[in-house]
């Protein structure tokens, strides 16, 4: 069960408790202490905001951190950049890499 989304939509197949939907709800800056979070962000930046994939891997890091959430992201392997360096290396306990071959 997942009790959090905090990048969700109206389309989101993932049906958590608690679901906060951009713009209206900022999942950045709303609590994730929650036991299982389900994570997808936006990948650019955005235009408002200024926050990047960055911010969002920086909260996934600090909810595992403060509150034990167990955080489920899908993100884009970028290994060689800081925020893979600084919030995924050495804090995620697993690292799936999914390939489609076509």
């Amino acid at each position: 069960m997942i009790y959090l989304d905090p990048c969700s939509s109206k389309y989101s197949i993932v049906h958590a408790i608690v679901e906060y939907c951009p713009p209206e709800h900022d999942g950045l800056k709303e609590s994730w202490n929650y036991q299982t979070i389900y994570v997808n962000p936006p990948y650019g930046i955005d235009k408002v905001t200024k926050t990047t994939i960055k911010d969002w891997l920086r909260k996934c890091e600090e909810a595992n951190r403060l509150y034990g959430s167990e955080v489920i992201a899908l993100v884009p392997v970028a290994t060689n950049t800081s925020h893979w360096k600084n919030y995924v290396y050495g804090k995620a306990t697993a690292i799936c890499f999914y390939m489609i071959l076509v």
